[in-house]
């Protein structure tokens, strides 16, 4: 790879693969005095999923600043999964001058989160970067999330609360492994 790059989330989800109320359920819970602590670890457990996976399970919008770009480049690979769609590509000089990368000089592979350049992307400076909006993620309801990553949230959830503080338990390991690893974004370089 002859660049850098880090993800920024754009806003967060306006919900979580799971409800408190399935968690809830899960954990034979019957009253609201733990509903906040739970939406917590909710979250907590998304996030988990999300870094292990590489995969964004709820459809939201990053941005990839891409830098230290050392030599041309006509493919940069998107590392958030399931990848729906690229929104502008945007060429960012040291003045802080923005270019527009026309959408009709690249190539979006969706399967594979990659874009292609028809020409190379060359730059005068290694202070020059590259900005991708994108968006990415199963969908924009709990229903289009795979179920299997679902039940890895709701387990990690179910562990957070059973073990919060009083030891030092792990989930094992292959459970929650055999949840996520079908999903789990494999780079091959």
């Amino acid at each position: 790879m002859t660049y850098a790059y880090k993800i920024k989330e754009l806003a967060p989800p306006g919900f979580e693969p799971i409800t408190v109320e399935e968690a809830k359920t899960f954990l034979r819970i019957s009253h609201a005095g733990d509903d906040a602590v739970l939406g917590r670890y909710i979250t907590a457990a998304r996030q988990f999923c999300e870094t292990y996976t590489g995969q964004s399970l709820i459809a939201r919008d990053y941005q990839m600043h891409v830098s230290k770009i050392k030599k041309p480049i006509n493919h940069i690979e998107i590392p958030k999964t399931p990848l729906v769609s690229i929104t502008d590509i945007r060429l960012v000089d040291s003045q802080g001058v923005e270019t527009i990368i026309p959408a009709e000089t690249y190539t979006v592979d969706i399967d594979l989160a990659c874009i292609t350049f028809d020409r190379a992307i060359t730059v005068s400076s290694e202070t020059t970067v590259l900005n991708i909006h994108f968006t990415a993620g199963h969908g924009t309801s709990a229903e289009d999330i795979p179920e299997a990553l679902r039940q890895a949230v709701l387990i990690k959830t179910t562990h957070l609360y059973e073990f919060r503080g009083d030891r030092d338990d792990d989930i094992p390991l292959d459970v929650l492994s055999s949840l996520l690893h079908p999903y789990k974004t494999l780079q091959v370089r």
